[in-house]
């Protein structure tokens, strides 16, 4: 039975809803189904593409130790 398609779709969802954590695993996980459909297929490599650009977009919560120090004008 062929999973990826679902688990791209399920991916996207995941994206669609901000949850950044659900889409990279459904895509790992669609990537150990099927790893030339998941890296060949135009929907995946889009969502691939959206994972990445919002990736970049935001900081990630567990490297707040790495941040520069803020410090408002006194």
């Amino acid at each position: 039975m062929d999973r990826h398609p679902d688990l791209v779709d399920a991916a996207r969802a995941y994206l669609q809803v901000g949850d950044l954590g659900g889409a990279a695993r459904a895509l790992v996980d669609a990537d150990s189904v099927a790893p030339a459909e998941v890296r060949c297929r135009p929907l995946a490599r889009t969502v691939i593409a959206d994972v990445a650009r919002v990736t970049r977009r935001r900081p990630a919560w567990r490297d707040w130790r790495r941040w520069p120090v803020w410090c408002p004008p006194a």
